[in-house]
């Protein structure tokens, strides 16, 4: 499936949700200005009556004042950032694939970003912006928004200890299950220095790749290693090195059997945004490449999965897809 033309479906959405939600964006920056300017009164109130002089008095004020704002600006934002996703980001998602279903309220589970072996060194995992709907062969798919963090403690000079939570990872995070069953095994991660000594690693034939990338095999089994390299065509090696130029990110990417696993840390995505047009093409344009994500990954793979594993039907049905894309 190619690519939608971005333009015509922004040109949709802003002629027909664009004045209404940037009247509500509008809207909600005035009320948390607002809010603020009120937080601030408060502040210097207190400040001009000597309340600053009753140390216990003013952290409790202080701390309720910053409490209120917080909650106050929090408030204002849910109906906003509701009828965002619903009205923009559900738009974008249904017109880059009319099979594709967006809840913005739902994620993947931790059991199935765990099933991916990309990550198991967090403590707190949280996931929305869900997405599934098929690929061209019926192939599902499965991805959301996912956020790790890692519990770390710190012990100050009195014994006190500290408890903060570290970001490990914040991006998208998808599942394609592959009509075709396989026997792929293989991951593809971000390059490090130290993976450069482990034995699994398969070295592909790119100076451009490897800066990049690390290729290892799931299985000693020397016929899988060999299919893994027979996947990883020079096409398939210039499709990741575009992936990286064109999100700034090395993508990872893992084939089990008939699943194939890929996350990009891309950040926090589909969030209204409050300083600038809520129909801002720059950024719904990013929104809408990211969309687009297992579309690249499926394309980079599944002919080449198919020459090795699909039966005759499947390898028929893919060559009249491409010729009709042709």
């Amino acid at each position: 499936m190619k690519q939608k033309n971005f333009n015509e479906i922004y040109n949709d959405i802003y002629s027909s949700v664009g004045p209404q939600i940037e009247e509500k964006r509008k809207k909600v920056f005035k009320k948390r200005i607002m809010a603020f300017l009120i937080a601030l009164a408060i502040l210097i109130f207190i400040y001009s009556i000597g309340l600053t002089r009753i140390v216990p008095l003013f952290i409790i004020i202080f701390v309720a004042t910053i409490a209120g704002f917080i909650f106050v600006i929090s408030k204002l934002g849910e109906e906003y950032k509701k009828e965002f996703k619903e009205k923009v980001i559900s738009e974008i998602v249904s017109k880059s694939n009319p099979s594709f279903r967006y809840l913005y309220n739902k994620g993947l589970s931790s059991s199935e970003y765990s099933s991916s072996g990309f990550d198991y060194g967090w403590d707190r995992f949280y996931s929305e912006d869900y997405i599934e709907g098929k690929l061209e062969d019926g192939s599902d798919l499965r991805m959301s928004q996912v956020k790790t963090e890692r519990e770390e403690q710190t012990t100050d000079s009195d014994g006190h200890t500290t408890t903060t939570y570290v970001t490990t990872f914040l991006g998208l995070y998808g599942i394609i299950k592959l009509q075709t069953p396989t026997r792929a095994s293989f991951m593809i991660k971000e390059n490090s220095t130290f993976s450069k000594f482990n034995k699994n690693r398969i070295e592909m034939e790119s100076s451009e790749f490897e800066k990049y990338y690390d290729v290892f095999a799931n299985s000693k089994d020397t016929s899988l290693r060999q299919n893994a390299m027979e996947i990883m065509t020079p096409e398939a090696i210039e499709d990741f090195v575009k992936i990286r130029n064109l999100f700034k990110k090395s993508i990872n990417v893992s084939v089990n059997g008939s699943n194939i696993y890929f996350r990009i840390e891309v950040g926090d995505i589909f969030e209204p945004p409050t300083f600038k047009s809520s129909v801002n093409y720059d950024m719904l344009y990013k929104y809408f490449l990211i969309i687009d994500v297992p579309r690249m990954v499926y394309e980079t793979f599944i002919d080449n999965i198919l020459v090795m594993y699909g039966d005759s039907e499947a390898k028929e049905k893919r060559n009249i897809i491409n010729n009709n894309e042709n």
